[in-house]
């Protein structure tokens, strides 16, 4: 995603959900039915500027680049993107969400505890 002047990665997975937790303060529950809002056109500009910077945060990580950035920053770039850049962010959220789903046959999976 081209943002702050760059190209950046992004990532939706589970450490891009615990950033955002962790960010807003609230549980996993929570952040489902932010994310229900957000996809529903509603929501607030808060949650998505913070889901973004938790998904360039996680980018960032994985692509063992450094991210020097608060959710602030973020929220100053997003003034730059136009709504179709905003909507292909949604559009690779909900595809990799919906690829790691596939991954698990269709549903969230626990390991399950061997005992020895």
């Amino acid at each position: 995603m081209k943002i702050l002047g760059e190209d950046r990665p992004t990532n939706f997975g589970m450490n891009c959900w615990i950033e955002y937790c962790e960010l807003r303060g609230v549980s996993v529950t929570e952040m489902g039915d932010d994310l229900q809002r957000i996809g529903d056109g509603g929501g607030s500009g808060r949650e998505i500027r913070d889901l973004l910077w938790a998904a360039l945060k996680d980018g960032a990580r994985k692509a063992k680049i450094p991210f020097e950035f608060d959710n602030y920053d973020i929220g100053d770039g997003m003034d730059d993107l136009s709504q179709d850049e905003l909507a292909k962010f949604f559009v690779e959220m909900t595809e990799s969400m919906q690829a790691k789903v596939k991954q698990n046959g269709g549903a969230v999976t626990k390991k399950k505890k061997t005992v020895a």
